[in-house]
C-alpha cells in the first residue's frame, strides 16, 4: 500500500473569468486577513503532469465538471467554480 496526498489547487487568479475572479479574490482576502494566506497558484494541468515525474504514480483531479455531480438540486446558479479543484496524488 502506498501513500497519498491530496490537496486543493487554486488556479492563478489573473487567467480567472471576471465573476471568478470577483470571488476568489474575496475569498484570498478572507483567508489572509485569518492569518492563512495563499502562496502558491498552479494550473492543475500542469501540476498534474509535475506530480507524475516525481514519483506519484496515480494522479486524480476533481475537475469542475466532475464536481458538478455533487451539485444536483442546487439552484442553476449555483455551480463549480473553474478557479478551484482537488487533487489526490498516490505511489
Amino acid at each position: 500500500m502506498g501513500s497519498e496526498v491530496v490537496f486543493d489547487v487554486i488556479r492563478p487568479l489573473d487567467d480567472l473569468p471576471p465573476d471568478e475572479y470577483a470571488i476568489s479574490a474575496a475569498a484570498r482576502d478572507s483567508s489572509k486577513e485569518r492569518g492563512e494566506p495563499w502562496l502558491s497558484y498552479f494550473v492543475p494541468e500542469e501540476l498534474g503532469e509535475r506530480l507524475k515525474s516525481l514519483g506519484f504514480t496515480v494522479v486524480k483531479r476533481l475537475t469542475p465538471e466532475a464536481a458538478a455531480a455533487y451539485y444536483r438540486g442546487q439552484p442553476p446558479s449555483v455551480t463549480p467554480l473553474t478557479a478551484w479543484e482537488l487533487i489526490a496524488a498516490s505511489v
